[in-house]
């Protein structure tokens, strides 16, 4: 089954290489494309996210963007069997267990460390929903 991620990015230009690379590095999944939805701040991650494999980029100004709204332009116009929406600051699990030690160097005084695969993302979200995958998968 394809997979589209649809994510809004809103002076992201700190998360963007991290958060790709950790989308890309997902395994068992046919990641069709990341949609990033760029409001536009003029920080140049534009030309960041025109240069990363499997992206697309829309750019909306400041005044087109609602949660909701972009989010659902963006699902209407896929055509991939399963949709996830993410945050640009969600942490995606990593086979080497960077993205813990990066945090763990900033120091903070609680580390509450989650990571989970776009499946269990996408899972999570569903089962919120009142779906039930454990008899599909």
């Amino acid at each position: 089954m394809s997979v589209t991620v649809i994510c809004p990015l809103y002076k992201s230009k700190q998360y963007i290489n991290s958060l790709h690379k950790s989308l890309l590095m997902q395994e068992d999944i046919d990641l069709k494309t990341i949609k990033y939805i760029l409001t536009d701040t003029g920080d140049g991650v534009d030309k960041i996210v025109n240069d990363l494999e499997k992206a697309e980029l829309t750019i909306i100004p400041i005044s087109d963007f609602s949660h909701s709204l972009t989010r659902e332009k963006a699902a209407m116009e896929s055509d991939s069997d399963i949709i996830v929406f993410i945050t640009q600051d969600i942490i995606i699990k990593d086979n080497d267990g960077k993205s813990k030690k990066k945090l763990e160097k900033m120091k903070p005084l609680i580390l509450d460390y989650l990571p989970l695969t776009l499946e269990e993302v996408f899972i999570y979200e569903m089962e919120a929903l009142g779906y039930e995958f454990n008899k599909f998968i």
